[in-house]
């Protein structure tokens, strides 16, 4: 019953269905470590609806999308430029975005300012304490059961071509 020893095509039915095993197994741990149980409340505001679909960079898209159909910012080509210099607005992520784009900026490193990141940490925060968004320990949690389980199947595939090549088969290509 050693899988090791097994023909190729039945041990690449078994590899195949180990990586199912293990996969449904990473995402079943990963959506039990999801939210603790706390009160769910669903976030309302845009900025924060972006930060859990598709984390900072949606939310800035969307803060500079806000900011130029108010008029607040013109994008011309790649760049982003502020047109009201006098522009006063209240939410702390879209005053972070005007200041960075004081003088004409590409928008590819908005995605990469540090004040701009920096304005959105609260709300990442609120996010995570309601279990919307992983926090830093659960995505090193995620990482690490991703890892192990690849770990695993590298493992396993490298043991069966090292067994494969001791036992005189050299057409390990597939495996």
């Amino acid at each position: 019953m050693n899988p090791f020893a097994w023909p190729g095509s039945e041990f690449l039915a078994f590899y195949v269905a180990l990586t199912a095993l293990i996969g449904g197994f990473v995402v079943l741990v990963r959506r039990q470590l999801g939210p603790t149980g706390k009160p769910f409340k669903r976030p309302t505001d845009p900025y924060s609806i972006a930060l859990v679909r598709g984390g900072m960079a949606e939310a800035i898209r969307v803060g500079v999308m806000s900011l130029t159909r108010r008029n607040y910012l013109s994008c011309t080509g790649r760049n982003a430029q502020v047109t009201d210099a006098a522009a006063t607005v209240k939410i702390d992520a879209e005053q972070a975005i005007l200041h960075a784009c004081k003088v004409p900026i590409p928008g590819f490193d908005l995605l990469s300012n540090v004040r701009v990141a920096h304005s959105f940490q609260a709300r990442i925060a609120q996010l995570e304490d309601a279990g919307l968004i992983p926090d830093a320990n659960l995505r090193t949690l995620h990482v690490t059961l991703v890892v192990v389980g690849a770990l695993i199947l590298g493992l396993t595939g490298a043991t069966k071509i090292i067994s494969a090549l001791q036992h005189g088969h050299h057409n390990v290509f597939f495996l």
